[in-house]
């Protein structure tokens, strides 16, 4: 009875141990110099305009997202528990503004749209169409744009910032399309950021 309890408390500590180990390895100032290299990063992407290649199932047809930062503003949170085994977490935020390029006047698609062609057959067409007299602003009205805010979220994994998920907005204008061929390299670096 006496050994069982002694090894029941061995792998407690162990526990203990790991938890602190993998948890609180990382002190504050490199997390908040993690999130800083992590928003760098975004803002590096979305400083030139960023294009992304989007595929519409239902219309069966490709266009370009162009995303702006509105202000040039983004910023990060932190997250941080004393829980065991709870990893802490950075949420980059940026507000953005979008264009898209459905309605270039080069849209060669087989969908059609109060008589005009909306779309293009390929990714390739679609990339090749992004002059900016080939997009259009998607209006918001002010209230709307308020809450056109992309929240990314970063978890902490053996010394490496992996993007987890991010809200709706992400989702919808990022997140789903991060994998597709044409935007993989563009996402590439911001997918996983080691700490230093």
């Amino acid at each position: 009875m006496i050994l069982g309890r002694k090894i029941d408390s061995i792998f407690i500590l162990i526990f203990l141990i790991l938890s602190v180990t993998i948890c609180g390895a990382i002190s504050e100032e490199k997390i908040v110099s993690s999130a800083k290299e992590i928003v760098a990063l975004w803002e590096n992407i979305l400083s030139n305009n960023l294009d992304i290649v989007v595929y519409n199932p239902e219309m069966k047809y490709w266009h370009v997202n162009r995303l702006f930062l509105v202000n040039q503003s983004m910023y990060f949170t932190i997250k941080r528990t004393d829980s065991a085994g709870i990893p802490p977490q950075i949420m980059i935020h940026f507000s953005y503004n979008r264009w898209h390029n459905p309605r270039s006047n080069y849209a060669n698609s087989n969908y059609e749209y109060e008589n005009h062609i909306l779309g293009f057959k390929t990714a390739d067409d679609a990339l090749s169409n992004t002059k900016n007299s080939d997009f259009e602003e998607v209006k918001y009205t002010y209230k709307e744009l308020i809450s056109r805010t992309v929240d990314i979220l970063y978890v902490l994994e053996n010394k490496t910032w992996l993007l987890q998920a991010g809200n709706d907005h992400f989702e919808t204008l990022i997140g789903q399309h991060i994998s597709e061929s044409n935007n993989a390299n563009t996402f590439k670096k911001v997918l996983s950021v080691p700490t230093k």
